[in-house]
């Protein structure tokens, strides 16, 4: 994982109250969206599938609604569903949501908002350190950075 993959990430985790979108993970799994939500729902247990469930509907030009199912996990459950494909993309999955997470935490805790400018610059400084994961090629992680777009 990259900067940008991380920061993606990031945004996606602090949009869902802390929680990830599986079509974000099926993509940086290099995965299809509806086989990952097809493995988790084979791999996790009923209600563990009825917290994770995020249904959404969205208008369509002809005045209908579309239903877009979707599941939202949580960081041990999303490094789960990572391992099951690639363990080193698990590693960098949880770096990458426990730094939104202390970041999220920490904006939110601020007492001022100075502090709270302060602490999502720090949170901002810790994201775009991470290295991520070496055993990905250049060409891979251009990949990914492109399917993330």
């Amino acid at each position: 994982m990259n900067n940008n993959q991380v920061a993606v990430i990031t945004k996606n985790v602090t949009a869902n109250d802390g929680r990830l979108d599986v079509g974000l993970l099926a993509v940086l799994l290099g995965k299809r969206k509806d086989n990952v939500i097809r493995k988790i729902e084979n791999t996790f247990p009923k209600d563990a599938l009825l917290k994770m469930r995020d249904d959404k509907h969205s208008q369509q030009p002809n005045g209908g609604f579309k239903r877009d199912k979707t599941l939202l996990l949580d960081k041990y459950q999303a490094v789960a569903v990572a391992a099951m494909y690639d363990p080193m993309i698990s590693i960098g999955l949880l770096q990458a949501l426990e730094s939104a997470l202390s970041g999220l935490n920490a904006v939110t805790n601020a007492a001022t908002l100075g502090e709270a400018k302060a602490a999502a610059e720090v949170a901002m400084n810790n994201i775009k350190s991470y290295q991520g994961c070496g055993h990905l090629s250049s060409d891979e992680r251009h990949t990914a950075l492109k399917n993330l777009r």
